[in-house]
């Protein structure tokens, strides 16, 4: 089911038009005061620092308050805090407004830095008010929907934020329709975030600090309790630091390299919204709902390949004159540069949601406003340190295109750490890639598939490349018991250990491995992983179904968990089968042969024997 239902639920409807609305009503206001900043400021390198400082100040509370605003969120009841952040809210844009009529840059910018306490406040209640009003089949689809509906309200806002103080605009009815738009939106804002039902609160019992820097260490020194949940947060909050450099910079990437109006800026900046908004979505549809950090590793590698083409494009413009939209859109090589940003917006949400949705089901709900903030804090820390980054570039004569190459080989580090520290993941694209570039394969029963493990998969063997196809639907890759004989062949041995397989020796003849391997089976499900086996013991060389061994029920009596059985039909006949007496004879068949993977209903610990697991894969290969 698509994830758009969750637009009528009474819960999450309210909550994503507030949402959506503050994230309107942040770039509604950013987006005007950068543009105005950035065009009617005479001194181009004080625009430029001016640009870089005001998307600091929007940051830096995130870095002070988001511990503090953590420890409230979990302590109290979410939506009357939300409700207080919106009365907040609407008092800062009415100041705002007195900044932008008496035209104090200064004066709006310190409104911005208020802007940043509201966002702060939000935050660790966006994200952590999803799991208790999602049931977790929606959850990822929840993230996706916030994601997109973020980015397209960072579009609109951008986009009108543009278009109330372009030049036309300005100059027929002065600065009172940005004025009387960002005091308007706060207020609706508060009239839907009345329509919120209750929660109850997380934890009561938290003791609120308010020693900014004693409050943040100690909620990051929570956070390091959780390694995977921390490791999640830096990767998220790396992204934030890549996308701050196009973010910032896009007004004065447009006006000095591509010499693009104000509408152009706002266009360039809207393109990536789009991507944003745009890859949350089809991420949700391609997983299913699934948790997939493979496509973290994917998104990351297509950051690089598109950032870096921004440096390649180089300076497009011929003109040495401010050119206007439709100009600008006769150029190819200029949809070039927002096909880049789009995409670089479109593998952003590829990269992120996952990573949002890892963090959320991975964090404890007494402590995950607390986890939220902590990733707000990091966020805050890696998009200032970006910031100064900037500022140092910008100040050492680099030009804002030799930035964007910087930054994009900076990702392809990252791309590498991820491809090392999520080698399963890497290895489930892999096999995925396989499984639909050589064959036509189809998936029967995916939503049987338990969202994480620890579970065991039972399926039958027929061919050296079953574990391509089992690895690449399930939502982590599975660690597969295989036959010592195989695992310490040399040439590839280094690969069985990579992927964590397990060996056992084909008979009990060496008891220490044969105990070694139901050792690690059992360690590997305490650690909430898959452990996949082909209980026939061998490939069969028949095509049918062979009586079944006893391995599984061993590793189930000492673990008790859910047992998956899974069915592969279609091999038998293969090149990589026993068909003709032995695998790897002659040429592999160009034709793209058509597989099936069908998956069961998940099996209670207690409700089979050896014998019924065997019936039951039966059926599904029929």
């Amino acid at each position: 089911m698509s994830s758009f239902h969750l637009l009528k639920d009474k819960f999450f409807a309210p909550f994503f038009v507030v949402q959506a609305l503050g994230a309107f009503n942040d770039n509604l206001f950013k987006s005007a005061l950068v543009i105005l900043l950035a065009y009617t400021e005479k001194d181009k390198q004080l625009a430029d620092i001016l640009i870089q400082i005001s998307a600091g100040l929007f940051i830096v509370p995130f870095f002070i308050f988001s511990a503090i605003s953590g420890q409230i969120c979990d302590k109290y009841e979410k939506t009357s805090i939300i409700k207080k952040v919106k009365i907040f809210e609407i008092s800062i844009m009415l100041f705002a407004f007195i900044g932008f009529v008496t035209n104090s840059n200064i004066f709006l910018m310190m409104m911005l830095f208020f802007m940043g306490v509201h966002s702060t406040l939000f935050g660790p209640i966006k994200y952590s008010i999803l799991p208790q009003g999602l049931a977790p089949k929606d959850l990822l689809g929840g993230n996706a929907l916030v994601g997109m509906g973020t980015f397209i309200s960072i579009l609109l806002g951008t986009i009108m934020g543009g278009l109330l103080v372009t030049t036309e605009v300005l100059k027929f009815f002065g600065v009172y329709p940005i004025s009387l738009a960002v005091v308007a939106v706060a207020v609706i804002g508060y009239l839907v975030a009345r329509k919120i039902p209750t929660l109850p609160p997380s934890d009561p019992t938290v003791k609120i600090g308010f020693n900014p820097i004693k409050e943040s260490y100690q909620v990051v020194k929570l956070g390091l309790k959780n390694k995977k949940v921390f490791k999640g947060i830096i990767l998220i909050s790396w992204f934030w630091f890549f996308g701050f450099f196009f973010l910032a910079s896009l007004p004065s990437y447009c006006r000095d390299i591509l010499m693009g109006d104000q509408l152009v800026a706002t266009m360039l900046l809207a393109m990536f919204s789009v991507g944003i908004g745009a890859g949350s979505i089809v991420c949700e549809k391609v997983t299913k709902g699934r948790i997939d950090l493979s496509f973290v590793i994917v998104g990351s590698l297509a950051l690089t390949i598109f950032s870096f083409d921004l440096y390649l494009v180089g300076n497009t413009s011929a003109s040495s004159e401010i050119i206007s939209l439709g100009i600008f859109l006769s150029s190819f090589v200029n949809w070039r540069v927002m096909f880049d940003l789009a995409m670089i917006g479109f593998w952003g949400g590829f990269y992120i949601i996952p990573l949002y949705s890892f963090i959320q089901r991975s964090s404890d709900e007494e402590v995950r406003a607390r986890m939220i903030a902590i990733n707000n804090i990091l966020n805050a820390m890696f998009m200032v340190l970006a910031a100064i980054l900037s500022i140092v570039l910008l100040k050492f004569g680099f030009s804002i295109v030799q930035i964007f190459m910087v930054v994009s080989l900076m990702n392809l580090v990252v791309f590498f750490y991820l491809v090392i520290s999520l080698f399963d993941y890497f290895v489930k694209f892999l096999c995925i890639c396989f499984a639909k570039t050589f064959y036509k394969f189809k998936v029967i029963g995916a939503d049987n598939i338990p969202f994480s493990g620890p579970f065991v998969i039972v399926s039958n063997h027929v061919s050296f490349v079953d574990w391509f196809f089992i690895s690449g639907v399930m939502g982590s890759p599975p660690r597969f018991i295989m036959e010592q004989e195989y695992f310490n062949i040399k040439f590839i041995s280094w690969w069985f250990k990579l992927v964590r397989a397990i060996p056992i020796p084909n008979g009990r003849m060496d008891v220490k491995s044969y105990r070694l391997a139901f050792e690690q089976a059992d360690k590997e499900l305490i650690d909430g992983n898959i452990v996949a086996i082909f209980p026939e013991g061998l490939i069969t060389r028949n095509g049918k179904l062979s009586p079944f061994r006893g391995g599984v029920i061993k590793i189930v009596s000492k673990n008790p968990v859910h047992v998956l059985p899974v069915a592969l039909k279609g091999l038998w006949g293969s090149w990589f089968s026993r068909s003709k007496g032995k695998a790897f004879c002659g040429f592999p068949s160009l034709k793209r042969r058509e597989i099936e993977l069908v998956i069961g209903e998940l099996i209670r610990p207690q409700e089979f024997t050896s014998e019924f697991l065997q019936n039951k894969i039966e059926s599904l290969l029929t």
